[in-house]
């Protein structure tokens, strides 16, 4: 979702409304791996555990491409720009969040 924010408001539409779409789609592939496992595997054990590991495929996929994907120009030059910035100790958690979003902290 946080591609999303860069995109102008027409597209964004569609980005959210896609990705709450895929709920649907992600019920019912649940629904038919159960099916299909329930007539080929006999052990409801085995059964929840095979559903349960091709719940788990969308979502590595998804880690790993994340994984390796290339960092934005944004994120880059807001990263250099943080590491200008002084480590400050006990500082609270929303103090600490301002700094970061404000892209500068001042002690």
């Amino acid at each position: 979702m946080a591609s999303e924010n860069n995109l102008e408001p027409p597209k964004k539409c569609r980005g959210l409304a896609l990705v709450f779409s895929m709920q649907g789609f992600g019920t019912l592939l649940c629904s038919l791996v159960l099916v299909i496992a329930t007539q080929f595997v006999a052990d409801p054990n085995l059964q929840w555990r095979i559903a349960l590991s091709a719940g788990a495929v969308p979502m590595l996929i998804a880690f790993y491409f994340r994984w390796n994907m290339e960092e934005t120009e944004e994120w880059k030059k807001m990263k250099n720009d943080l590491e200008y910035v002084k480590p400050v100790r006990n500082l609270s958690l929303v103090r600490v969040i301002k700094c970061i979003s404000l892209r500068f902290c001042y002690v």
